[in-house]
């Protein structure tokens, strides 16, 4: 199977990062480099929910000064074609499966 078509969603992966070098100005500010350091939180947040969680991080690292930073990484979701007859499948764990697992 090949790649054919990628499209983004409107889920979200917050992930916790560090910086070095940079100083945000606002919660909302993104820094230029960052290495993550661990998920936030498992599963993905909607636009809304990822905001909040940002918003809410963000402002208490500010006044920390810990230099650990959320950043909502998008879902990019990417269709990679259809089985073609005689290829082995997984339909019990496909149907298991969800975002943060």
């Amino acid at each position: 199977m090949t790649i054919t078509n990628v499209s983004t969603s409107n889920l979200f992966r917050i992930w916790i990062t560090r910086y070095t070098r940079w100083e945000p100005r606002s919660w909302r500010d993104l820094p230029s480099e960052a290495i993550t350091v661990e998920l936030a939180e498992p599963g993905c947040f909607g636009p809304a929910e990822s905001l909040a969680y940002i918003e809410g991080h963000n402002t208490a690292a500010m006044g920390r000064r810990d230099r650990r930073w959320a950043v909502a990484v998008p879902i990019v979701l990417a269709y990679t074609g259809d089985p073609s007859p005689g290829d082995v499948i997984f339909p019990q764990r496909i149907a298991l499966s969800t975002c943060g697992t």
